[in-house]
């Protein structure tokens, strides 16, 4: 991709996303990537569009062979079999780790500090507000974005979900292209929020 400077700056991060986010294909059980080039031309300077090129081409190929850290996912469920589905299903897209219980979910934030944590709220040891609670206070997790999910579906748990700072909020039986949906969505906001802060 060439930048001659007439235009605002590409912005990959967002081209990345709506790739991410295009038509989801049942049968597609791999995920897509996007290696990106971009060459600028400074103003004043001679170089050749043949020139830019090159570079462009260039630094395709250095992202391209740039090792890539796969989104963190942490699945919070107690039930062994959901927690399967919802490893088996976001394995593509994700480095996905789980926990049976709110104190094994504790842990793995403190050592992983995953991107995102899918939490049950009904969890055999503690509730999964206290969970969030604990989460929030652990260094680092302030930011980890937490989508709840939750066959608990009703006004009272979704506000409360909301006020104890949860990101988004899904009902079981888990859909799982609208869960997807909604965690791209989450994942987005917090990309574009880190930016803002200058994270």
């Amino acid at each position: 991709m060439v930048d001659d400077g007439s235009t605002a700056s590409v912005d990959v991060d967002r081209v990345v996303a709506q790739l991410r986010a295009g038509p989801q294909a049942p049968e597609r059980a791999y995920p897509i990537t996007l290696s990106v080039g971009v060459a600028r031309l400074e103003s004043g300077s001679a170089s050749s569009i043949e020139d830019l090129m090159s570079r462009a081409d260039g630094a395709m190929y250095e992202d391209k062979t740039a090792p890539r850290r796969l989104t963190r996912v942490l699945v919070v469920e107690d039930d062994a079999c959901l927690r399967r589905l919802a490893e088996l299903s976001l394995r593509f897209s994700y480095d996905v780790v789980t926990a049976a219980s709110g104190g094994a979910a504790l842990a793995e934030v403190a050592r992983s500090l995953p991107d995102l944590v899918l939490l049950d709220l009904n969890l055999p040891d503690m509730h999964g507000g206290e969970v969030l609670r604990r989460l929030r206070a652990l260094p680092g997790a302030e930011s980890v974005s937490v989508i709840v999910m939750t066959a608990a579906a009703g006004r009272a748990t979704e506000l409360e979900s909301f006020q104890g700072g949860v990101d988004d909020f899904v009902v079981k039986p888990l859909d799982l292209d609208i869960l997807e949906a909604r965690m791209r969505n989450v994942l987005q906001r917090s990309s574009s929020r880190r930016r803002r802060l200058g994270a």
